[in-house]
């Protein structure tokens, strides 16, 4: 009897451990990073052990603001408040580099100086990091130049505030989705809907059998107005122009089925790195020919391995 009894505490005793060794929490709750958009100068240098921040950046308005945290560690959350008031988070998004993006798009008022707190809070729910981040922004709003005589004053025609896009089109490099044929709809990739300039958000599926892990995919974007400005962003990165070579790969009816469209309007990100069976993020920023409006397209792109 007393035999039995001490294997059967051993026995319990043996299960605790397992447990306890197999549902123990991470409380580790330090960024990898900090990516801020459109910096001119911070201090001091990045240490995920350090806590405070000052950055000066050169965009007025809304910006991108994104942490970078190790999967590894499998973060619970990421909150941000700027001057005692939440930010809401965008999206997540996880890279090829075994990381995750959390992305905030704050807005801050030309000349000023902002406090942002951001909280990391680790996988057991109770450790958090907070980091104190002080934002200025520097930019300033260039004056219309006015032309003069004697007798008159010409004022230059106010430049126009259309910050939309007519188009927009994702190309993968190399791979043909399912039941495609002929190029170049081979590396077209399927959207959730038709587009329209005043959508906002759309859904891009490629389906493709390989066995790669990676693949390349190009944004192409068409604006509404010459001169109107494009930034393309994947994952949160900001991503290099195209160069002559890539946009004029896209010109023509290679965008348009039909070649409709000016050609002088098309705007295209170089090739840019995804990873399968992954959703990528990709933020398109159009600012109008005034320099001041903006519109933001959104679209999660998803590859998908489909078998044979």
């Amino acid at each position: 009897m007393k035999k039995n009894l001490i294997f059967a505490l051993t026995f319990v005793n043996v299960l605790l451990g397992y447990n306890n060794k197999n549902y123990a929490q991470s409380n580790y709750a330090l960024l990898s990073r900090i990516d801020i958009e459109s910096v001119i100068s911070s201090s001091p240098t990045w240490d995920p052990n350090v806590t405070t921040y000052s950055y000066t950046i050169s965009k007025k308005g809304t910006f991108s603001f994104s942490a970078v945290t190790e999967n590894k560690y499998k973060i619970q959350s990421i909150s941000l408040n700027m001057n005692g008031t939440q930010i809401p988070l965008l999206f997540e998004s996880k890279n090829i580099n075994a990381q995750t993006s959390w992305i905030f798009k704050p807005y801050v008022s030309n000349n000023t100086t902002s406090v942002f707190q951001l909280i990391v809070t680790a996988q057991d729910g109770i450790t958090q990091k907070t980091y104190n981040i002080s934002i200025t922004n520097n930019s300033e709003q260039a004056a219309q130049p006015k032309q003069t005589t004697q007798t008159t004053q010409t004022v230059q025609a106010p430049l126009s505030n259309d910050a939309t896009l007519s188009g927009i089109r994702i190309y993968t490099r190399n791979f043909k989705p399912q039941g495609s044929a002929g190029f170049p709809a081979s590396g077209w990739t399927p959207f959730d809907k038709s587009f329209s300039s005043n959508v906002t958000n759309y859904t891009a599926t490629f389906n493709a059998n390989t066995t790669a892990p990676s693949n390349s995919i190009a944004v192409c974007a068409r604006t509404s107005q010459s001169g109107s400005k494009v930034q393309i962003s994947v994952n949160g990165q900001i991503a290099k122009n195209g160069q002559d070579d890539i946009d004029n790969f896209f010109k023509g009816n290679k965008f348009h089925s039909d070649g409709s469209g000016d050609d002088n309007f098309l705007r295209s990100n170089d090739f840019t790195v995804v990873p399968k069976n992954t959703t990528t993020s990709i933020e398109i920023v159009v600012t109008a020919p005034d320099g001041t409006t903006q519109k933001t397209y959104y679209v999660s792109y998803n590859w998908l391995n489909v078998s044979p």
